[in-house]
């Protein structure tokens, strides 16, 4: 049988258990009001969409000159709690898309007035900038508009000279799809990175009409799909 001492040594075991268990708990719903164990909950988007990231663009451009179009993007702390705090935004684009310089940087931004824009740095074909601000308050969103120049369409003719087996010489032709990129990077204090990558078909309608474009993409595809059977 369990003596006195004994029994008085078990029940007080049981009561520091339940008391642990009560602080643990206790800690946690504190720690939940106050936001710490909240997700990420932050998101990046294109025109308040979360799900866009190819985008085509059918715009007839005048001659040999340039559009320019406004893109909004939004950076949201979905948190109903806590803020997000350090946030560093690394906006890698195209070159060509500010004009090949940085004199085409202006970004524009609204719901905060804290925020530094900076170009960092440049290779052959990407512009690098950094967007900084402090904080993010829960629900609350930052937007900023960046306008790009686009030149015209992403497609281009190519050609070039081939010899068959009898030293024939052969033009051939083709046509190469590309597109604008623009990649997103956020950082901040108690989140993993975030990366949203979006690419920017342009279409010159002035050159080819919508419906022979799609036409042409949907030859290409069967083709695609008839080599691969």
């Amino acid at each position: 049988m369990v003596d006195a001492l004994g029994l008085i040594a078990i029940i007080l075991a049981i009561v520091a258990i339940i008391q642990s268990y009560r602080a643990s708990k206790f800690s946690r719903r504190l720690a939940d009001t106050e936001g710490v164990f909240e997700k990420p909950g932050v998101s990046v988007s294109l025109f308040n969409d979360p799900k866009i990231e190819d985008i085509i663009w059918a715009i007839p451009f005048p001659g040999d000159g340039f559009v320019e179009v406004p893109l909004k993007y939004e950076i949201a702390n979905n948190r109903k709690k806590s803020s997000i705090k350090d946030i560093e935004l690394i906006i890698r684009m195209t070159k060509d898309l500010h004009g090949g310089d940085i004199s085409g940087f202006d970004f524009k931004t609204d719901s905060l007035k804290e925020v530094k824009s900076k170009f960092v740095d440049a290779t052959n074909y990407v512009h690098n900038f950094l967007m900084s601000f402090d904080s993010l308050s829960p629900k609350q969103t930052m937007a900023y508009e960046d306008k790009v120049l686009f030149r015209g369409g992403t497609s281009e003719e190519c050609s070039t000279i081939a010899e068959d087996k009898n030293g024939i010489k052969l033009k051939i032709e083709y046509e190469v799809d590309l597109a604008y990129a623009i990649d997103l990077i956020l950082m901040a204090d108690d989140i993993e990175p975030i990366r949203r990558q979006f690419s920017h078909i342009v279409i010159d309608t002035s050159k080819v009409s919508l419906e022979d474009y799609f036409k042409k993409e949907l030859k290409i595809c069967k083709h695609n799909l008839n080599i691969m059977k």
